[in-house]
Formats: structure tokens, C-alpha cells, sequence
């Protein structure tokens, strides 16, 4: 005769897995699990949205009442506000993502959801970045390298991150997850602190603005740097932008095998 706790041990064995659920309590349609949705931006969208907003509110609560409609008053805020949505973009991002399971799908997946991502992440981004023409009154052509300069940082970021989602999904335990996000760190930091040392020894002028040009971070501050001295808000030379296509350079390089990868047929199982 079986012993009843044997009973029960087998039954327990036999009965199937308790359904697969999302954060609201739903089950999958058609699918035995939320497998398929590894990758998908849905809650990186939600939370970007909420992080744009709440660093909006609190640019405008810096300005208080006294600077409302004052532009001198409304800059320095304004810069603050795409610092903030820098440090967001070389830091949170990745942050967020490596936090989460590897997309499925090898080096093609990974790319695929890195490309989703920079939808959700660049379209809202250009929606701050291009009113401050009108709020702070920059110059066009300085918001427009503003927007560029974002632009070419979140692609290069975006293909590191792809990088490291697809190798680092075929280790091992998370231990990767933290190199990775040391490797990204030293990559939007490395660069800037190593010019700032330098110039606390020897001040090289030529060439400050070529490395707060290396960072994303760094460059919103030089770009949006007060420049009333010369009659302008803000002013553009040819450093900034060659180091704008500079980094759009890496990016590209960083890009071409993973579009590839993205774009290559699946192999047939037939």
C-alpha cells in the first residue's frame, strides 16, 4: 500500500505548472507562456515617459515663479533638464535593459530589440530637445547639433548594448550583466575625465571642447555652454560637429553587423 504523503507527492508532480502570468494578472493568448514578449519595450517606454516628465517638471519647478517667462532664468534649468535626459540615455538605459532577461533570438534578437528601443527612446527625446528653441531661445543650428549629438550617443550606446546582450546571453550566470555596464560606463566616461585631469595639469584650449565632445553627458554641457561674451546664447563651431560625426562614425561601424544580422533570413528547420 502507498503511503498517502507518496500520494500526495506524485500528484503534485503530475500537475501541470500554474499559468504563466504578466504584471496585471494576465495569461497569454495562444501561447503557453510570456516568452515571446523577452525584448519588447513596452515597459521601457512607460518608464521613459514618466522619467521625461517628471525631469521636465522639475526643470520648470527650478525656475519658480519669479523666472517664469524670463529667459536667463529659464536656461541654466533648461540645460539641467538634457543633462538629466543624458544621464538617462548613457546610464539608466542600459541599466534598465541589462536588468532584464536577454531577448530570444541570438545576435538577430538582441538587435531587433535594441532597434525598438531607440524608437521608444529617440521620439520622445526630440520632442524635449527641440522646444527649447522657443522656451530658452538657443540659436537653431545649436539645438539642432543638441539633437544630433543625442542621436549619434544613443545609436553607438544602443549597438554596445546589443553586443553585450547577445554575448553575454550565452554565459553563465549575471556576472557579465556587470561588466557589461562597466564597459558602458568607461565608454561615456573614460574619455571626459581623462581630458579634465589633463587640463587641471596643462589647460590645452584647442582642444576642450573636443573631449566634452566624448561624452554625452559632457557634451550637452559644452553645447548649451552661455556664450554672451560673443552676442549668443550658444554657438556651434566646427569642433562640435566634427565630433558629432565622429561619434555617428562608431556608431555606423558598431551598426553594420548588427543591421546585417537583423536583416539576415532565419535559417529554414525544414
Amino acid at each position: 500500500m502507498i503511503p498517502p504523503e507518496q500520494e500526495l507527492d506524485d500528484s503534485a508532480q503530475r500537475s501541470p505548472p500554474p499559468p504563466d502570468r504578466d504584471l496585471f494578472g494576465h495569461t497569454p493568448r495562444n501561447r503557453p507562456d510570456w516568452s515571446h514578449r523577452r525584448g519588447e519595450p513596452r515597459f521601457l517606454a512607460l518608464a521613459w515617459t514618466v522619467f521625461l516628465l517628471l525631469s521636465t517638471l522639475a526643470a520648470f519647478a527650478t525656475v519658480g515663479t519669479g523666472g517664469a517667462g524670463n529667459v536667463d532664468a529659464y536656461r541654466p534649468a533648461a540645460r539641467g533638464l538634457l543633462v538629466t535626459v543624458a544621464v538617462g540615455v548613457a546610464l539608466l538605459w542600459p541599466m534598465m535593459r541589462l536588468a532584464q532577461a536577454v531577448p530570444l533570438g541570438g545576435l538577430r534578437g538582441c538587435a531587433i530589440a535594441t532597434m525598438r528601443d531607440l524608437v521608444v527612446i529617440l521620439v520622445p527625446m526630440q520632442a524635449v530637445i527641440w522646444p527649447q528653441a522657443l522656451l530658452a531661445r538657443w540659436p537653431l543650428v545649436a539645438v539642432s547639433a543638441i539633437a544630433a549629438c543625442f542621436a549619434v550617443w544613443a545609436i553607438l550606446i544602443g549597438g554596445v548594448l546589443t553586443l553585450c546582450l547577445a554575448v553575454g546571453g550565452r554565459l553563465a550566470g549575471n556576472g557579465w550583466r556587470w561588466w557589461a555596464m562597466l564597459g558602458v560606463a568607461f565608454i561615456v566616461n573614460v574619455v571626459p575625465a581623462i581630458g579634465a585631469a589633463w587640463s587641471s595639469v596643462a589647460p590645452p584650449a584647442r582642444h576642450r571642447g573636443l573631449w566634452m565632445m566624448a561624452s554625452p553627458m559632457t557634451a550637452v554641457v559644452e553645447l548649451t555652454q552661455d556664450r554672451a561674451w560673443r552676442g549668443r546664447s550658444l554657438e556651434v563651431d566646427g569642433t562640435h560637429w566634427r565630433a558629432i560625426v565622429v561619434v555617428g562614425g562608431f556608431a555606423a561601424a558598431a551598426w553594420v553587423p548588427l543591421v546585417a544580422a537583423a536583416l539576415a533570413r532565419r535559417p529554414s528547420t525544414g
